[in-house]
């Protein structure tokens, strides 16, 4: 396992963004075709021209998004939740907090994504679309595979062909197990190149938002071949590219499950992205691993604690009582606690609401 320190910042951002994602491309199929299902390509090939830069001039007034003008500040008035499962399944009391403190709240997150899907649908690193005949026909759907979109099911997300005005929703076809594409302006068919990109039209709307990275990218550190590394460097780009020059973001360290193995990569992996998470954001850091192993926890939660419950405290794994879904996920009782007693707070605390 390499240590991610004394990793400069510029060599994580450009050259270890593979994190982050670049699809490979979607290779379509007309809709009479019955695809089979497709092997999963690799959730971390991304390249440096995939990446929309951040902007490097900001000026102190209300953000335009269809316009290169971005406030120095974030707005948080405006909540964006993005992020995999922990998000989602906590996506209702963050919903209450926000109408508590008057926000305006955003949901995008998806259990079981990956940092290089959320990364695609924020904009930062967008999907890759080739269709048949390298044409985009009128209307119907096409079905394909479009690394990372394999490797996981898939928020829906609506977007623009990049250079033409097509438009349609990226998505998973269950059915299938592939992604589909379906265009959903009134235009005749366009010519496109392969690899065309897919820019999200909703997400980069909410750029300048308090944004809570609750949970993600804990799908990807438990991905084969990917290193703790590429989850920092992934995290850096995606704070880089958040539009305020001072931006206003949550993000959320990783916790070991409830019956994972106490050593090995992914732990590996866990230990060094949290301790660069501790390090490195400050406040801006939601440590859950410290409070799942905290003596407050139970009070909080309203869980008399097991000795099983204990054991894994000590090993700094999910607690089982708090535990859901074969021990991969935060009962709600759990989720709820989060919220209540370490994510607001500290909302408050950094004086953002």
């Amino acid at each position: 396992m390499k240590s991610t320190r004394g990793i400069r910042r510029r060599d994580m951002l450009l050259g270890a963004g593979v994190a982050v994602a670049a699809l490979s491309g979607f290779t379509a199929m007309p809709e009479s075709s019955a695809p089979r299902p497709l092997r999963a390509a690799p959730a971390t090939a991304v390249t440096d021209p995939d990446l929309v830069p951040s902007p490097r001039s900001y000026a102190d007034v209300p953000w335009d998004p269809e316009s290169a003008v971005f406030p120095l500040r974030s707005d948080t008035s405006r909540w964006w939740l993005v992020g995999s499962s922990t998000a989602e399944y906590a996506g209702a009391h963050v919903a209450a907090l926000a109408e508590r403190l008057s926000a305006r709240l955003y949901k995008d997150a998806k259990a079981g994504e990956t940092d290089a899907q959320i990364a695609s649908r924020m904009g930062l690193a967008p999907a890759r679309l080739s269709f048949p005949g390298r044409e985009v026909t009128p209307g119907g759907r096409v079905w394909g595979v479009a690394s990372p979109l394999t490797t996981r099911v898939s928020r829906p997300y609506a977007g623009r062909v990049e250079g033409t005005d097509v438009t349609g929703v990226l998505a998973w076809d269950p059915q299938r197990a592939v992604p589909s594409f379906t265009r959903t302006d009134a235009g005749g068919p366009v010519r496109v190149p392969d690899s065309v990109r897919f820019l999200p039209t909703q997400a980069p709307g909410h750029r300048a938002d308090l944004t809570l990275f609750l949970g993600g990218g804990k799908n990807s550190v438990t991905t084969a071949g990917v290193e703790s590394e590429e989850i920092v460097a992934g995290w850096q780009a995606q704070h880089a590219w958040l539009a305020p020059q001072r931006p206003a973001f949550l993000r959320q360290g990783f916790f070991a499950n409830a019956y994972a193995p106490d050593n090995g990569r992914v732990r590996e992996n866990i230990d060094a992205v949290n301790a660069w998470g501790r390090s490195t954001l400050g406040a801006r850091f939601l440590d859950i691993e410290a409070w799942l192993a905290a003596d407050a926890l139970w009070t909080q939660v309203g869980v008399e604690p097991t000795r099983a419950d204990l054991e894994a405290q000590a090993a700094r794994r999910l607690p089982p009582s708090l535990a859901d879904r074969g021990g991969f996920h935060l009962r709600d009782a759990a989720a709820q606690a989060w919220v209540q007693h370490v994510v607001g707070p500290r909302i408050l605390a950094l004086g953002w609401a």
